[in-house]
């Protein structure tokens, strides 16, 4: 399997990997479930549920690739693989749709500004490294995931 956050192989057999949350929990709490639960407990639990477990939102990943995210959501962390970053945007968004959640104006914003500005500027004919390297060194990392 490819890790989505840094781009390599994985050995299933051989490495430790996790099944990882995209749209974490956390944020999707924070996002809507957290009203829908205190609305309706019962339709709010089996929704949540099953955002859990859909497969959209369950994505491959080594466990130190991982475990370096530590509680951070997308909105404050960028995967070393910077080619993920829109894949993820897109999930994230249709989850949202899906699920009933509010993305903020600033979360929005970031998933359109790393889509459209960064990201389809670097993602072909330069070596990811460099590319997170230039943004970093240049002030632009922060900006990627700022919320």
């Amino acid at each position: 399997m490819l890790d989505t956050y840094n781009g390599q192989l994985i050995d299933l057999e051989h490495e430790k990997w996790d099944a990882e949350h995209v749209f974490t929990l956390l944020s999707a709490w924070q996002a809507g479930f957290e009203g829908q639960y205190l609305t309706n407990r019962e339709a709010a639990l089996k929704s949540m549920k099953r955002f859990a477990n859909d497969p959209r939102n369950l994505w491959v990943s080594g466990a130190s690739s991982n475990r370096s995210r530590g509680a951070k959501t997308i909105w404050n962390w960028s995967p070393l693989c910077l080619t993920s970053v829109p894949k993820r945007n897109a999930v994230v968004r249709q989850l949202a749709g899906d699920f009933g959640l509010t993305l903020t104006k600033p979360q929005q914003w970031a998933m359109d500004w790393s889509d459209n500005k960064i990201l389809v500027k670097y993602k072909y004919g330069i070596h990811l490294g460099k590319a997170r390297a230039w943004l970093i060194q240049n002030g632009f990392y922060k900006f990627l995931m700022p919320f």
